[in-house]
């Protein structure tokens, strides 16, 4: 049962998902709504092995091996990513991997590279063998936006002073992290004893680079700009087969932020 499920069904008030996911969802008729967005920047990349040669630029996938699983997001990601930085897909073998194993192929170097998380999946891959440095596709104008906090429409109308609480918390609790990092690595730790503290410690060191979008800079964390839901919705569209016709104000409201000085 994915959490939207979960929190659509009224069994939880408040749920983490991607936004993305939220507005799949909505165009399916979930009564559901994004009311801040957490990871803004999507973290899928191209991850490869320095030993299987340079891969620093899009036009270097040419011509290699690329392990993928149909239908996985990060692969249709990295469709969107190849007609943006017109790659020659033709040129391209693809292996059919399961998510789990993906890395685990690259790892084996049976495909020369795989498009998954910079972090933490290009993290795990380096503590073994080393990697190239990853290619994310939002630094190349491809980004959908990434997890967030949703609530469904019923408690959006019913609870507004509630949510306004919750949205003012959890972005004094994320200036603290960001003013004293090492508290927040212990509070995860202490939250989830079986974390990896080295892959934690590099997670929350990029974290600050995945929070905002050019549109969203200079706001406050959790808010999320019209440009960047325009190009999700467009990226959903095109490349994952949802419905057209999905609007902003659909599957995000700010409405719950401290007002802005």
């Amino acid at each position: 049962t994915s959490t939207i499920q979960v929190v659509g069904s009224g069994s939880q008030t408040i749920g983490l998902a991607s936004l993305s996911a939220v507005a799949t969802a909505v165009s399916k008729g979930v009564p559901v709504i994004g009311i801040a967005g957490i990871m803004q920047r999507a973290p899928e990349s191209i991850i490869s092995l320095q030993k299987k040669g340079p891969i620093n630029s899009p036009k270097d996938v040419e011509g290699k091996t690329m392990g993928a699983e149909p239908g996985d997001q990060a692969q249709r990601l990295f469709d969107a990513f190849a007609a943006k930085t017109n790659i020659d897909l033709s040129t391209i073998k693809k292996v059919n991997v399961t998510k789990t194993g993906a890395l685990q192929a690259l790892l084996n170097e049976d495909v020369d590279f795989v498009a998954a998380w910079a972090v933490p999946d290009g993290t795990k891959a380096n503590k073994i063998k080393a990697i190239n440095k990853p290619l994310m596709f939002a630094d190349y104008g491809v980004n959908t936006l990434s997890t967030g906090i949703f609530v469904t429409t019923e408690t959006a109308e019913k609870k507004a002073d509630t949510l306004k609480k919750f949205m003012a918390a959890t972005i004094k609790a994320a200036d603290d992290v960001a003013k004293d990092p090492q508290a927040g690595i212990d509070a995860v730790k202490k939250a989830s004893a079986d974390v990896d503290p080295e892959i934690l410690k590099i997670e929350i060191k990029d974290l600050p680079n995945m929070l905002h979008t050019d549109h969203s800079k200079g706001k406050p964390f959790g808010w999320v700009a019209q440009e960047d839901l325009l190009q999700t919705i467009d990226i959903l569209e095109t490349y994952f087969g949802m419905a057209k016709g999905l609007t902003p104000d659909k599957i995000y409201t700010d409405r719950f932020f401290p007002p802005q000085n």
